[in-house]
């Protein structure tokens, strides 16, 4: 959890860091990661902040209040929280793209190219984590094991200097990491198979397509403001 926290700042700073966590005499302690004591936060200071930040959300909205916006000619609508693509506007897009400057939404064969470029690679994903998450943990652990050997046949010399004890470390190591692996896969299978699904509507139907368009050309018009 330590190695793919969200905070960057949390993460093991190297390989070389992590790798020497998985073999450490504490391997259980070693995966947690208490972040340092945040700061006392300064009560005076934090309401003077809140204070500024409610007098120029009042600036903002008073503003807006008394601007006038330009509506686009090809949307006549009142409320931009309303719109909706116009069917014509949206079969000019599906068949060429639309581009505006550094603005721009994929036409329906590109779009679904890429969908079946990532269908391609999910699936190739998917069939190793089904292969892995079908073992036995008893399977898990003697590939485990077999690796380990394997490995430690292959480095012998590398490794002569290094004891008994050190070496059932490791093993135990490349066996706690397998389990956590095949543990893994068999968590998120059901989601990925889910994410499968969706993605092979989206390249067999126009659904997501045409939701995707939507929701695009709503940003543009907005970024005309």
């Amino acid at each position: 959890m330590r190695a793919v926290s969200e905070n960057p700042a949390d993460r093991y700073v190297s390989l070389k860091a992590f790798k020497e966590a998985v073999f450490s005499d504490d391997f259980e302690s070693s995966k947690i990661y208490s972040a340092p004591p945040k700061a006392k936060i300064n009560s005076r200071k934090t309401f003077f902040a809140l204070g500024l930040c409610a007098v120029c959300l009042a600036a903002v909205l008073l503003a807006g209040k008394f601007r006038t916006e330009k509506i686009p000619n090809n949307a006549s609508y009142a409320n931009r929280a309303e719109y909706k693509i116009p069917n014509e506007i949206y079969l000019k897009i599906k068949d060429s793209g639309f581009h505006s400057g550094a603005f721009f939404i994929e036409d329906i064969k590109t779009w679904k190219n890429a969908k079946r470029s990532i269908l391609k690679v999910w699936s190739q994903n998917l069939e190793k984590s089904k292969a892995v998450a079908e073992q036995t943990e008893e399977q898990v652990i003697a590939k485990a094991n077999e690796k380990f050997f394997k490995e430690r046949e292959e480095l012998s010399n590398s490794l002569i200097h290094v004891n008994e004890k050190k070496l059932n470390e490791m093993r135990d190591g490349e066996i706690k990491m397998a389990l956590f692996e095949w543990r893994n896969a068999r968590e998120r299978l059901s989601d990925e198979l889910a994410g499968m699904e969706e993605l092979k509507d989206a390249v067999e139907r126009d659904d997501q397509y045409r939701r995707y368009v939507s929701e695009a050309y709503e940003n543009y018009l907005k970024s005309l403001k």
